[in-house]
């Protein structure tokens, strides 16, 4: 298919045209310099479709901030030029910007996601924010004190608890690489005896030869989180089938047995993730679905590929999704919208919004005021 484009374009000189391909294997991947030359973006669906599952396996709701980041439904990440952003620090606009989320800005074709609070905007550069649709955001300083900066290592990092993984397939090993580090216990439920061998020097993992159809509640009484991959040997049909039987247990028990646990599964067809059941504890990750709203995503702006690149990857900048004592916040009063921006980028971190019970809420008004329930986490952009 990249051949016959190639040719095509041959023929038509003046055509400026990007292209842009999804491969699922890395053999397939042309040299860099060639992509470069021809303006290509190649896009590895398999390792996509891992980092996806490996980041929001261990912070529960993280997967509805991800839809939200891919789809064309909601908010989406704009390029803009804006004359009153120009030697602004990005605390100076974080006051100002409102209805919008500065999550980054490119200066010398460079761009920088999550820029430390006194980074000043230059003339040329442009600033990307998360917002609903071109030009939405608008200009409207709060007016409220500094807030100083903080050091988030001075506080208690939450504890992610004993991860299981049922299944293995060719997404385990970018899995693996791409989990948090401070994930310490994980469990890989499978009867592949070589896989011990294979994942020796992971010093926190371990492989279980666990009957997990007829011995569920073994797993589901000690988990914290757990992965369902899909069975590649068979059907797509018939192993999204198979997952969802899996969930469904899993949370029967979860109900009778008052355990505490997340799921992350694999599904394979979009059919499969409208007939799953849907709450703030299960993360379900469509195959078919990450791959094409990215390709969809970098279509429509080809300078998006830097951002989504290490958005998705464990290096770099990542979205959370933080518990309110990561930032020391508390429970007893209020906090403004545009003073809570200012907090969080005291330490270093961005936010995007907050998820309450089972709603997401993203882009606040700077001057609404909120208040904060235990269970309700933040939804944040930075580097662990």
């Amino acid at each position: 298919s990249l051949l016959a484009v190639m040719m095509l374009m041959m023929e038509y000189k003046d055509c400026k045209a990007n292209i842009i391909a999804c491969v699922s294997n890395e053999k397939y991947l042309l040299p860099s310099a060639k992509m470069r030359e021809k303006n290509i973006i190649m896009l590895k669906t398999d390792d996509m479709m891992a980092q996806m599952i490996a980041h929001t396996s261990t912070e529960p709701g993280l997967s509805v901030a991800f839809k939200e980041l891919l789809n064309f439904e909601g908010n989406e990440f704009y390029f803009e030029k804006d004359e009153r952003f120009i030697d602004k620090t990005v605390l100076d606009l974080a006051r100002m910007i409102d209805h919008a989320t500065l999550v980054g800005i490119k200066h010398n074709g460079k761009v920088t996601l999550n820029p430390e609070r006194e980074m000043v905007v230059k003339e040329g550069d442009d600033v990307i924010l998360f917002e609903t649709g071109k030009d939405a955001y608008k200009i409207n300083d709060i007016g409220e004190k500094r807030v100083e900066k903080r050091e988030l290592d001075s506080l208690g990092k939450e504890v992610k608890g004993k991860l299981f993984i049922i299944g293995t397939n060719v997404l385990l090993d970018t899995i693996l690489s791409e989990l948090p580090n401070d994930v310490k216990d994980i469990t890989i439920v499978s009867k592949a005896k070589y896989l011990e061998e294979k994942y020796k020097d992971i010093k926190a993992l371990k492989v279980a030869d666990i009957d997990y159809e007829n011995d569920l509640e073994r797993i589901a009484s000690q988990a914290r989180h757990i992965v369902i991959l899909s069975d590649r040997s068979i059907d797509k049909e018939d192993s999204d089938i198979k997952n969802i039987l899996l969930v469904l247990k899993l949370m029967d028990l979860k109900e009778r047995k008052n355990y505490v646990f997340n799921i992350t599964a694999e599904l394979n067809m979009e059919n499969s993730y409208r007939i799953a059941v849907k709450n703030n504890q299960i993360d379900y990750v469509v195959s078919s679905n990450v791959a094409s709203l990215v390709l969809a995503q970098i279509s429509e702006d080809p300078k998006l590929e830097p951002v989504f690149k290490e958005l998705l990857s464990k290096k770099g900048n990542e979205l959370f999704s933080k518990t309110l004592s990561s930032f020391n916040l508390s429970t007893k009063h209020d906090y403004s919208y545009g003073g809570l921006k200012q907090i969080i980028l005291s330490y270093g971190y961005t936010l995007l919004g907050y998820s309450k019970q089972e709603e997401m809420f993203l882009n606040v008004p700077l001057e609404e005021r909120i208040q904060f329930e235990k269970s309700d986490r933040l939804i944040v952009l930075g580097k662990e």
